[in-house]
């Protein structure tokens, strides 16, 4: 699931961009490539996925705009590989950079998280047998004497 649509990225950058974006190896194509496009927005997805999966389930039930934005600078990120621009580069990194709060639980989502919150790391349910050994059980074992 894509968080972000390619009309999000039309929105957000333009279509001019878009177009010359997702046709660097076709640049004479005047309309934009939607199967290149989709893809990038799928990875970019893929890579958010990568870091709010430690706190929220996912897919996400509602995509936040923030979260949308960052997607899209993802996917516009890996768009631009062949020339990646200055400040392309730093909205990606920018864009891992929050990612990595969220992550961590330093940023939010905006989202209500009783309902979509994963259990925090390190309050695992542990459940466990009986104690099998004691030390009567071992009084009795040959080699000690």
């Amino acid at each position: 699931m894509s968080y972000a649509t390619p009309q999000d990225m039309v929105d957000l950058f333009g279509e001019r961009e878009i177009v010359e974006l997702t046709n660097l190896d076709n640049p004479s194509n005047s309309g934009i490539d939607t199967i290149r496009l989709q893809a990038a927005l799928e990875y970019a997805s893929q890579e958010v996925d990568s870091y709010i999966s430690v706190r929220y389930d996912i897919p996400l039930a509602s995509v936040p705009l923030v979260l949308k934005n960052k997607v899209a600078d993802i996917a516009r990120y890996h768009l631009d590989s062949y020339r990646v621009r200055d400040d392309v580069r730093m909205r990606y990194e920018d864009a891992v950079a929050w990612l990595k709060l969220v992550a961590k639980g330093d940023a939010s989502l905006g989202l209500d998280e009783n309902s979509t919150a994963t259990q925090p790391q390190g309050t695992t349910d542990y459940f466990a047998a009986d104690r099998v050994f004691s030390s009567s059980v071992l009084d009795n074992y040959v080699g000690n004497n």
